[in-house]
């Protein structure tokens, strides 16, 4: 039985170069016509963007930068399709942030869900000097096993730079310990290859603790002096650019339990546990 009214139908598709919703026919559909929402849409450098953003360094771009060296990705040119750097996040807020940064005219849009449940969402340019800008940072497609510090970015935006890596690959974690009561366990570390986490301790003035992780290594710190020391150095201000709750999450690692009286119900004396005793005590490293 033949649909009369099939033609008339319409299905929702999304603009890949602004991310806008838009309602195609299934024939145009299969003639590739749901691609773009518009014809302003289908032309190469439709969308305004700043082009000259990673050429000019600033402390906001060293952060973006830092950003792309963990949870950017540059496709391949190919069968006629330009190269795209895209930044892919569940944190809507994050890249939020950085298409106001970089001055890109580009949507953020879906992109899928993860394991968890979690929307996954996307912010990428094709501008053609943005794609030559950051290779000459040293993005390169499949970057992942072949990222190295970019030491030509000004040492006084380093720590912008490590706090966009920490922002996408890096975890702050605060836990108690079950071996004692009101002990934490905290816990800071960055995820990249051996040559992006080098410079990383030098630069905080701490020791290296690179340790191998997979295919690639993770630089992990324990003690809350260490902590402090990171999170002063990358959140020098309360108006850098950053995932809100990252930061939030970190300052929340490093004030529990300090200076605060906390109440130990046992403890040992010569080597024998003492029971029945209460005594105060503040965390300590």
């Amino acid at each position: 039985m033949i649909d009369r009214d099939a033609k008339y139908r319409t299905i929702p598709k999304t603009c890949i170069t602004c991310g806008q919703s838009f309602l195609v026919t299934p024939s145009d559909a299969k003639r590739g016509r749901g691609k773009f929402c518009s014809s302003a849409c289908n032309r190469p450098n439709a969308i305004e963007c700043n082009e000259k953003f990673f050429d000019v360094t600033s402390p906001e771009m060293a952060w973006v930068l830092g950003l792309v060296f963990s949870d950017g990705n540059l496709s391949d040119s190919q069968s006629g399709r330009r190269a795209r750097l895209s930044i892919k996040s569940i944190d809507y807020q994050l890249l939020d942030t950085v298409k106001h940064i970089s001055e890109n005219g580009c949507g953020i849009y879906k992109e899928g869900i993860t394991s968890s449940g979690n929307e996954i969402y996307r912010l990428e340019w094709s501008h053609p000097q943005i794609i030559s800008s950051i290779q000459r940072w040293g993005i390169v497609p499949r970057k992942t096993l072949n990222s190295g510090f970019p030491s030509a970015l000004p040492k006084g935006m380093w720590s912008d730079f490590i706090r966009g890596l920490f922002d996408g690959d890096g975890c702050v974690h605060l836990s108690m310990d079950k071996r004692r009561k009101s002990s934490y366990l905290r816990q800071c570390c960055f995820l990249g290859t051996q040559d992006l986490l080098r410079p990383i301790p030098i630069h905080f003035g701490l020791d290296d603790k690179i340790i191998p992780y997979r295919a690639i290594a993770k630089l992990v710190y324990y003690k809350v002096s260490d902590l402090r020391k990171i999170f002063d150095a990358m959140y020098y201000s309360k108006d850098v650019p950053c995932l809100e709750r990252k930061r939030v999450k970190f300052e929340q690692a490093i004030s529990v339990g300090i200076d605060t009286p906390i109440v130990v119900q046992a403890f040992e004396r010569n080597g024998g546990n003492v029971s029945g005793y209460n005594r105060f005590r503040a965390y300590k490293d």
